[in-house]
């Protein structure tokens, strides 16, 4: 497992943040991982 991965699973909020760039490789990898995460709300088909 890659260090983004298991940060994303072991996640806490944070309400502190420093503005320190990141690099693209980085977001890529962050972009990846959630693409594999839970959608935000069930997929349950909508009445007509």
């Amino acid at each position: 497992m890659t260090n983004v991965e298991e940060i994303i699973r072991n996640r806490r909020s944070v309400r502190k943040f420093n503005d320190t760039p990141l690099s693209e490789e980085a977001l890529s990898a962050i972009v990846e991982a959630a693409r594999g995460g839970p959608p935000a709300a069930p997929a349950r088909p909508r009445p007509v």
